[in-house]
């Protein structure tokens, strides 16, 4: 089924949901978000909007932080191990 973006599939990085009513793209998916939140922002002063702001950046850098110290990708799945470097050994610095 294609959304109004005129994709079918996933490919190339394009996600789709379905719905009752069909698909959407993560873009349609934004947009509506931001229509939603910019009706509720504008009603904010900018004090208030800069508060939120702060709050929602605090909480995005909390979470992005347990799931790198976890070791996990953003879908949640393990990221993989990293290729150890051939021929390079770890040399330990002195202070001067």
């Amino acid at each position: 089924m294609a959304c109004r973006c005129g994709r079918r599939s996933a490919a190339g990085g394009h996600e789709h949901w379905k719905r009752k009513r069909g698909a959407f793209c993560m873009s349609d998916a934004l947009q509506a978000l931001e229509q939603w939140a910019s009706a509720l922002l504008s009603r904010l002063a900018a004090p208030e909007r800069r508060k939120i702001t702060l709050g929602v950046a605090h909480d995005l850098r909390r979470s992005q932080q347990a799931r790198i110290s976890a070791q996990r990708n953003p879908d949640g799945s393990k990221c993989t191990a990293r290729k150890a470097q051939q021929g390079k050994t770890c040399v330990q610095r002195r202070a001067v």
